[in-house]
């Protein structure tokens, strides 16, 4: 769809590269969150973590009413914003963090149902938030049908440096791994320096660097990273 960020900032001294055909387990990395599949009841919460991912992205993108309509989106079983696709981190009863993505399949069966609620919401014709997010997606590389598009990963600051980003994206990648899935990608901030180290150190290679964006009098400009699957670069 649209909106493609991260903002994660673990601590980086233990981080070893991503070895998708198995789990980690929590003794690895000290007292971590459980990670579990999201619920439609957490569609606010869900909605709350995106935005925090990428305020200025998102509000730019969808308005000041951005979180509202995040929330409407989690609720749907068919969007690509659906608790469906989201992985997350609970502590103490709360959501610590997010992993949201889907397959190239997903997106491309979803992304017109999505962008029908986004069109409603925003009281805008259908016809043109899709020549919208046409002029936008261009800025982006294409999704191929066997990747695993990460397209929010994120991290309350009070749980950051206890590995849960880490084993996020590590359960991310065994499940894209068990379903035959060859890459899994994402697009990442130039600016965001911290989140490039972390991805890096797990495995993921530069793929291209993204024509820039601009939304809301902001430009932004996307690095899209990929991890190899297969094990090509992944050690």
């Amino acid at each position: 769809m649209c909106s493609h960020t991260h903002n994660d900032k673990e601590k980086s001294g233990r981080i070893q590269p991503l070895h998708p055909e198995r789990r980690s387990t929590y003794a690895e990395y000290g007292s971590v969150p459980r990670i579990r599949k999201g619920k439609r009841s957490e569609h606010e919460e869900l909605a709350r973590l995106v935005i925090f991912s990428a305020p200025s992205f998102l509000t730019g993108l969808f308005g000041t009413n951005a979180i509202q309509l995040l929330s409407h989106l989690a609720q749907q079983d068919n969007t690509l914003y659906s608790y469906h696709h989201a992985l997350v981190a609970e502590a103490r009863g709360t959501l610590a963090g997010a992993a949201l993505g889907y397959d190239g399949k997903t997106m491309r069966r979803e992304w017109l149902i999505t962008g029908y609620h986004i069109a409603r919401h925003l009281r805008m014709s259908f016809a043109a938030f899709v020549v919208r997010c046409f002029q936008l997606n261009r800025s982006f590389a294409p999704l191929h049908p066997a990747d695993w598009y990460l397209s929010h990963l994120v991290v309350l600051p009070r749980f950051r440096g206890q590995g849960t980003g880490e084993v996020l994206l590590r359960e991310v990648s065994h499940r894209a791994y068990k379903r035959g899935l060859e890459r899994i990608t994402l697009d990442v901030e130039m600016e965001n320096r911290t989140a490039q180290k972390f991805y890096r150190k797990l495995g993921f290679h530069q793929e291209k660097e993204s024509p820039p964006v601009k939304l809301g009098g902001h430009t932004f400009r996307f690095l899209r990273l990929f991890l190899d699957l297969k094990g090509k670069n992944v050690t």
